[in-house]
């Protein structure tokens, strides 16, 4: 495997980016370094002050954690950057918890998924709704995506009794 190098663009500037294409590649190939102890880098490109930022390239089997948000990226697996700045620190606990809502949606995503697999599979004249939490769980023991997805049985069939209209709809 190689490395990989991950590249955030802000959509605004693109224009200028179009107009400076060699500005922009060494941009990204001085981002691949690692930088003065930052594994992400803002980088300007003509007249722009911040239309790209670049993180250090990393080998491909290594796992990375970024958030792109407020025009920006962090590495949010570089808390040690941030050691001597109160503030970096601050933004750095806001960015962790806007990663894990992000990451409690995707999961509640899956559920719904697989959900809504479990809610096809109920009797036509009794929805989850109707049924008791005790009921709904064989149905979840016996669906193969929620075996091979690991999902808990009791958590799916809270999940799908708490969400069912929801469930449902989509």
């Amino acid at each position: 495997m190689g490395y990989m190098t991950i590249i955030s663009i802000l959509n605004d500037a693109w224009e200028t980016i179009k107009q400076h294409p060699e500005e922009f590649i060494d941009n990204i190939e001085k981002g691949m370094e690692y930088y003065r102890g930052k594994t992400v880098k803002s980088y300007p490109v003509g007249n722009h002050c911040n239309p790209m930022v670049v993180h250090q390239s990393e080998h491909a089997d290594t796992p990375q954690l970024l958030l792109a948000h407020c025009n920006s990226m962090i590495d949010l697996n570089a808390v040690r950057e941030n050691k001597d700045s109160l503030f970096h620190l601050k933004y750095h606990m806001k960015s962790l918890g806007l990663a894990k809502n992000l990451i409690k949606c995707a999961e509640e995503n899956i559920y719904d998924v697989v959900g809504k697999r479990i809610v096809h599979s109920l009797q036509e004249d009794k929805g989850a709704n109707k049924m008791t939490l005790e009921e709904i769980i064989p149905y979840c023991e016996a669906d193969e995506w929620r075996k091979e997805l690991k999902i808990q049985s009791k958590v799916l069939a809270k999940y799908i009794k708490k969400n069912y209209i929801y469930i449902k709809a989509v």
